[in-house]
C-alpha cells in the first residue's frame, strides 16, 4: 500500500524499480541522518536525480 511520495514528481518517467525494506521507519531515519550518509550527500543527491522514493506499508 502506497502511503506517501518522499522524493520526486509523479510525472517523472521511469522504467526500473528497486524495492528496499528497512526494519522500521526509525532505522531508515537513523541511516538517513547518519554521519556516513552526510559524508556522501552530494553523491546521493546526484543519484536521486529523476528518481521517485515512494513510502509503502505492507498489507497484513
Amino acid at each position: 500500500e502506497v502511503t506517501g511520495l518522499m522524493i520526486g514528481e509523479v510525472e517523472d518517467l521511469w522504467d526500473l524499480v528497486a524495492l528496499v525494506e528497512y526494519p522500521s521507519l526509525a532505522a531508515f531515519r537513523d541511516m538517513a541522518l547518519s554521519p556516513e550518509m552526510a559524508a556522501i550527500e552530494h553523491h546521493r543527491k546526484a543519484g536521486l536525480a529523476g528518481q521517485l522514493n515512494i513510502k509503502t506499508k505492507a498489507r497484513a
